[in-house]
């Protein structure tokens, strides 16, 4: 396989650029390995086939850990631990993430068919900054079983704590003697399952897992799989989900793309989704456009979490991207036709912006989302112009999320003026539930701005 070394000259000792180069070094399996030498300089391979995915990486990342972009966190009044930690480096959700090796898809009841899940904490970027644990900081985590039919946690199996082998131990995650992390964002889950009633060799499962509600760490919850006990089904790829919370116990599973940036789930989309969910509550009827939606994650739980608490409001959804993108949207509404009563609302529809928005069948909506499509400037006329025509005065809510992660100071400023120009632009301030027991974060303090655009009947100049 064809290989490009870049050449990387690190920062001096104790600064905080250096602490970021080697947050993203750290980070750089599997795109390509690096070697440094006495004169601070890092010689970094990659595989040409990933180039551009990790100068992309690279210059994300660069900009929105660097300390004149970060919008750093600022703690509550008791100090509590968890605040703490977030405060050293501030301004981002962390979620716990599957690594490789990853364990069989076929599940055994046995003391003896111990499974190993290899876990990290990230950013949403898959990035983590060492200063946020400290050597002894200790994390744990809890594993369940969630049935693939219902995607709830189901009471048939249970799971059992077991000893991770101690050479692995050793080698991988020195002074981790349980389930979770010691010491470092480096982590693994051993345990084993019992069955507590009759299951049916051909159902599947995902595995559950997140942080205990008194780690002193706020991570996004996890699911793998997904998982089957009969041996005639193939090894397929494990698969990412992350749990969008409807309710305290309620989850909407989306599936992310693990190696392709516009099939994640960014911070904005945990507060978008709430925002607009609270804008339909005094609304009879309620049609919303997701714009280049990514994975579908905002539209698709807002609408659940709609029909799940206002079963009777007539609700659609529409959703648009690349046609790149369209493959996995159409995966996880297929995925989650399975559990909900969506078949009938939801349009999926190729939208690129600036083109006329004609052919978007579902239009006029009530509702545009806008999430996390802020950070490359030259495609920015081309946004405000769509925005601008599918946008009903007196009807239309435009909810954008946004997160520095490139932008200049001048580039934002010159972005919120065009909006400005076309729009009545109010910032707002909204609080989510992004794990259990986190039902109370505040977008502000995880560096995620939130706006709603709205215009009035009468035409503004």
């Amino acid at each position: 396989m064809t290989a490009t070394e870049l050449e990387l000259q690190l920062a001096e000792e104790g600064t905080k650029t250096l602490s970021m180069q080697q947050c993203i070094l750290d980070n750089l399996h599997p795109l390509g390995h690096y070697r440094q030498d006495e004169d601070q300089k890092v010689y970094v391979s990659i595989s040409t086939k990933f180039l551009a995915t990790f100068k992309t990486l690279l210059s994300r990342s660069t900009t929105a850990l660097s300390s004149e972009n970060m919008q750093f966190y600022k703690p509550p009044a008791d100090g509590s631990a968890r605040d703490n930690l977030m405060t050293r480096w501030g301004g981002m959700l962390f979620r716990l993430m599957a690594c490789e090796p990853f364990p069989s898809c076929i599940l055994e009841f046995s003391e003896d068919a111990i499974i190993t899940v290899h876990l990290a904490i990230v950013n949403e970027m898959n990035l983590f900054p060492k200063q946020v644990i400290s050597p002894t900081t200790d994390l744990k985590v809890d594993v369940s079983v969630v049935s693939a039919r219902q995607m709830t946690i189901t009471s048939k199996i249970s799971v059992h704590e077991a000893k991770v082998d101690s050479q692995l131990l050793d080698f991988y995650y020195p002074g981790l003697s349980f389930n979770g992390f010691h010491g470092d964002n480096r982590g693994a889950a051993s345990f084993y399952l019992k069955t507590n009633e009759f299951v049916d060799c051909q159902e599947e499962f995902y595995l559950h897992i997140s942080l205990q509600l008194s780690a002193d760490l706020l991570a996004v919850p996890l699911l793998i799989g997904p998982f089957s006990l009969s041996e005639s089904v193939d090894e397929q790829p494990m698969s990412t989900l992350r749990p969008l919370y409807i309710s305290a116990a309620e989850f909407v599973s989306i599936k992310e793309s693990v190696s392709d940036l516009p099939g994640k789930i960014w911070d904005s989309a945990f507060f978008v989704s709430t925002a607009v969910f609270e804008y339909s509550r005094d609304k009879d009827s309620f049609n919303i456009l997701d714009l280049s939606t990514g994975n579908g994650a905002v539209g698709l739980s807002t609408l659940i979490r709609i029909q799940t608490i206002f079963p009777n409001k007539e609700t659609r959804l529409t959703l648009t991207d690349l046609e790149e993108a369209l493959p996995l949207i159409t995966e996880n509404v297929k995925d989650l036709k399975n559990q909900y009563s969506i078949a009938d609302v939801i349009n999926i529809q190729e939208y690129i912006w600036g083109r006329s928005v004609q052919k978007l069948i579902q239009a006029p909506f009530d509702v545009i989302v806008a999430c996390d499509l802020i950070y490359e400037n030259e495609f920015f006329s081309d946004l405000v112009n769509s925005l601008d025509d599918l946008c009903t005065p007196g009807k239309t809510r435009i909810f954008i999320g946004y997160k520095n992660r490139g932008l200049t100071i001048e580039e934002k400023n010159n972005l919120w003026d065009s909006l400005r120009a076309k729009f009545t632009v109010e910032r707002i301030s909204v609080k989510s539930n992004v794990a259990p027991g986190h039902d109370n974060i505040i977008n502000d303090d995880v560096g995620v701005e939130v706006w709603q655009l709205y215009k009035n009947f009468i035409s503004q100049v």
